[in-house]
């Protein structure tokens, strides 16, 4: 198989501006601005520097602490984006079944990776499949 450098592999762009689109929706229908919104990224390089290239706070993370009332210092809207690195993870799932509850759903966006990163993968069969990429927020204390 080959991995051409040819190959449109824009769609991670997209669900990150249409992720910072969103999240400054939310912002304004809850009093802030449309970039007063904090974004946590879970094992996606590629969706992390998208957000951050759009100026926004933006943090990657392996863990989801972050969530942990007690963590929890600002009141701004937060977010949390994960894709197929947070679903290979048993460290994000094992924290899901704590704090998934902490969370709500806003969207859902699919993306097939590109050949590149399928060779790059041991289990490129099962890559070539879409891959999930979910911006939640992070509910309110």
């Amino acid at each position: 198989m080959q991995a051409p450098p040819w190959e449109n592999r824009t769609k991670l762009r997209t669900i990150a501006v249409n992720d910072v689109q969103q999240a400054g929706e939310i912002a304004k229908l809850a009093g802030f601005r449309e970039n007063e919104v904090i974004f946590y990224v879970y094992g996606e390089p590629a969706i992390f520097y998208h957000i951050s290239a759009q100026n926004r706070l933006v943090g990657p993370i392996g863990h989801l602490d972050f969530a942990l009332p007690a963590a929890r210092n600002s009141k701004v809207p937060t977010f949390l984006i994960t894709g197929p690195h947070a679903e290979q993870s048993n460290l994000f799932h094992k924290q899901w079944e704590k704090l998934g509850n902490e969370f709500e759903l806003i969207k859902t966006e699919q993306a097939i990776p590109s050949r590149l990163v399928q060779l790059n993968n041991e289990n490129s069969m099962q890559l070539s499949d879409p891959g999930s990429y979910r911006l939640y927020q992070l509910k309110p204390l």
